[in-house]
């Protein structure tokens, strides 16, 4: 009987040195601000082109 072990795709964790400078939680802040908006955005787009009464 032969056993095989798959590599799982890992995301490494991110490694902080110190505390992070206000100017970089501002930004990565942001960058999570864009990102949610673009998914609203994509979402909300989704729903209006579905058709409200299936024919």
């Amino acid at each position: 009987m032969q056993t095989r072990i798959r590599k799982v795709l890992e995301i490494p964790a991110r490694k902080r040195q110190g505390h992070q400078t206000e100017k970089e939680s501002n930004a990565e802040k942001v960058f999570l601000l864009v990102i949610n908006l673009w998914v609203f955005r994509f979402e909300y787009a989704k729903e209006q082109t579905m058709p409200k009464d299936p024919q």
